[in-house]
């Protein structure tokens, strides 16, 4: 089989003193590629971003993240935890809408395990429907005998949350 000649880009041959890449490309629409992905990383989008963003992804462990001692779930990426002890503090935070200061009561998990990685960490729960899914194992602390895989779906005030328990 023979080499192209010209750019399968472009279809010019390549400019002197230079050859085709082993994907059939010139110099000239390497350095456009090269561009393109550069200002579409910068800008958070575009098909390189993308690509890029699978491939760290899949390096750091489908960014399970912990994060200055908290779980931070990522949308659409299930995370599976395992929970030691759990407490429920009251807080004071920002109505989103009226912007006053309101009173919550926080479901808060400690954390030694994310995915196949041990942590030292803290799993913070305010939506009252979310913390509801574990009140069957709050009583008599029944979740240190399971893994919870929780996949938060959606954003704001349409976040839901689907919980898969594994026995240990």
């Amino acid at each position: 089989m023979t080499e192209p000649t010209v750019c399968v880009e472009c279809g010019r041959p390549p400019p002197k003193a230079s050859k085709l890449n082993k994907k059939g490309v010139c110099v000239l629409c390497a350095f456009r590629h090269a561009r393109e992905a550069a200002e579409q990383l910068r800008a958070h989008s575009g098909p390189y971003y993308e690509k890029w963003k699978q491939a760290m992804q899949a390096k750091i462990g489908r960014l399970e993240r912990v994060l200055e001692n908290y779980v931070i779930l990522e949308t659409g990426i299930p995370a599976r935890l395992h929970f030691t002890d759990h407490t429920i503090q009251a807080r004071t935070v920002t109505d989103p809408l009226t912007g006053a200061p309101t009173k919550r009561n926080v479901l808060v998990f400690e954390v030694d395990r994310v995915g196949v990685r041990e942590v030292t960490a803290k799993y913070s729960i305010m939506a009252e429907k979310h913390a509801g899914q574990f009140a069957p194992y709050l009583p008599d602390k029944s979740y240190k005998n399971y893994d919870f895989v929780i996949t938060k779906t959606g954003e704001g005030f349409r976040t839901s949350w689907s919980l898969q328990v594994i026995p240990r």
